[in-house]
């Protein structure tokens, strides 16, 4: 199931692709529209396949609506979403419906204090329990390393194009456990993913 969009479709080539190599049926897709929560469609047209597994790529409030309504029709089958829904606030809206959730993430664990980044993140964080446990805060903490690394590169007086070139010089370049390229052709950074699980209390675990 995928969102009518340019998001759905990258995500829908990057699948197809996989597929291809690892010479696997064509899957049944199914798609939504954008901006909405309307998902009964798209329920009814994987439930009537009755696949091995389900994977949504979707935000938040539509893959809620797919995960609740696939679920009250019977479909019981694993299902998996990406990095991107992987919140406290999603999981939550989902109850005992997102129990065996398995989601991608791109950023690693914010409980793995055996990386010096995490360590040092949960130091600056502990004073708000809302965001120890947080994915999208380890994000956004490690962009502004990020941020912050090319701009000191980038000299007394940065600019856009000075940034983009500091940034380029980024080869292997650690961040406390995640490693960080960049070049003129890559602009992704990291290749890091790993899957985890949402488990019966609503936490996510590898």
């Amino acid at each position: 199931m995928a969102s009518e969009d340019s998001f759905g479709a990258d995500a829908l080539a990057g699948v197809k692709a996989a597929i291809k190599e690892q010479k696997l049926p064509e899957p049944t897709i199914a798609l939504y529209k954008r901006n909405t929560v309307a998902v009964e469609d798209a329920v009814k047209t994987i439930a009537a396949a009755n696949p091995q597994a389900v994977l949504m790529i979707c935000t938040a409030k539509p893959c809620e609506a797919f995960v609740r309504q696939y679920r009250k029709q019977g479909g019981f089958q694993p299902m998996f979403t990406l990095s991107n829904v992987s919140s406290k606030a999603f999981i939550q809206s989902l109850g005992e419906n997102g129990r065996g959730l398995g989601m991608t993430q791109v950023f690693p664990n914010p409980n793995n204090t055996t990386l010096p980044l995490v360590k040092e993140y949960r130091e600056l964080v502990k004073g708000h329990p809302d965001l120890v446990d947080s994915y999208p805060a380890l994000e956004g903490f490690v962009s502004a390393k990020i941020l912050v690394e090319g701009l000191r590169r980038s000299g007394a007086n940065p600019t856009r194009e000075g940034l983009i070139t500091a940034m380029e010089t980024f080869k292997n370049m650690d961040f406390g456990g995640l490693t960080m390229n960049y070049s003129p052709t890559n602009r992704n950074g990291s290749d890091f993913v790993e899957l985890t699980v949402v488990s019966r209390n609503g936490t996510v675990v590898r």
